[in-house]
């Protein structure tokens, strides 16, 4: 089984949830992490690590809009796994799914509107005004009202979970690898690339949560398949699809 996890820009530090999710799943399942790429790089902690990623560049609207096709292409997996509720993952996401009728799993680790209202209301018409943006404030706040289309959800804090419900999935990292005994000060000082970075690895607990909430939601997936009806699938809390 492939799960195309989606990440709404590959050349931003988001990037890094994305990576972990697909870190998470790539012990058991056939992995790719697809998205636009709006910088001119892939960020580069993910870069030579294990998680495929399919990049397709992009730019602001209105080139944007003719991009679209190509992402929809690129998200081939039988389950598609959006990291944060934006226009380019879970927007993107939605709209695979109706291409073809497949389970959509939502993971929130941050309040995406949050980073828009923290400067104050002049900032936030700013952004507003930013038409050009395909993330921008109102395409944001147009997903956060969609977040429940999302055939699963999980959320990285208490306090997600009590904005949007869901199985509450911390951030991980392998301890092991973040050993300040394992990487002097000096050697870290002089080769950051040395050091984990932001190497991420798999916390067995949270494998298995994912894991969990993906194998409940495939098998009650012919549900909601058979009418197509949001209200035909499991109206109980998105912590098992």
């Amino acid at each position: 089984m492939k799960v195309s996890v989606l990440a709404f820009d590959l050349a931003d530090n988001a990037t890094g949830r994305a990576d972990l999710l697909a870190r998470l799943l790539l012990p058991r399942y056939d992995v790719e992490v697809v998205g636009p790429q709006f910088g001119p790089a892939l960020w580069a902690p993910a870069r030579g690590g294990p998680v495929r990623y399919r990049a397709v560049r992009a730019g602001g609207y209105p080139g944007f809009a003719a991009r679209v096709p190509e992402l929809l292409r690129a998200i081939d997996g039988d389950v598609l796994l959006a990291s944060k509720p934006r226009p380019t993952s879970l927007g993107l996401g939605l709209l695979a799914r109706t291409r073809r009728r497949r389970p959509l799993v939502l993971d929130i680790d941050d309040w995406e509107l949050g980073f828009f209202y923290r400067g104050g209301a002049w900032g936030t018409l700013g952004r507003a005004l930013d038409l050009a943006d395909p993330n921008g404030f109102g395409a944001t706040w147009l997903m956060e009202r969609l977040v429940r289309r999302a055939d699963a959800l999980t959320v990285a804090s208490r306090f997600l979970e009590r904005r949007f419900g869901g199985a509450f999935l911390t951030h991980v990292r392998d301890t092991e690898a973040w050993d300040p005994a394992r990487w002097p000060a000096a050697e870290a000082r002089a080769n950051p690339a040395s050091t984990p970075g932001s190497q991420i690895a798999k916390d067995a607990s949270l494998t298995r949560a994912i894991q969990s909430a993906a194998v409940n939601c495939l098998r009650r997936w012919p549900v909601c398949c058979k009418s197509r009806s949001p209200s035909s699938c499991p109206t109980a809390p998105m912590t098992s699809c």
